[in-house]
């Protein structure tokens, strides 16, 4: 599934499947949180330690994605609770 906003290209490949797991009012914050994220400057997300990802909060939830400034796109790599998604 590919959304395009006027500032970035959003792709969720298959953090859809967690999404989908999740109670539908989160999966309504969540969606409305990327969207907004991906239409405005300068960027909310902050950089994973150690790693080329960044995080992005939703309450209790996180969503880790993979940005490419020269391309403008997002990538959402893995949504879920913060307790559980940083474990490898």
């Amino acid at each position: 599934m590919i959304i395009i906003h006027t500032c970035f290209q959003v792709s969720w490949d298959k953090a859809v499947k967690e999404v989908q797991k999740l109670d539908p009012v989160v999966q309504a914050r969540i969606h409305t949180k990327v969207n907004w994220v991906s239409r405005i400057t300068p960027f909310p997300w902050r950089k994973l330690q150690n790693m080329e990802l960044y995080k992005l909060r939703v309450g209790p939830y996180r969503i880790l994605m993979d940005v490419d400034f020269s391309t403008r796109s997002i990538k959402i790599i893995h949504v879920g609770h913060r307790s559980k998604i940083y474990r490898g």
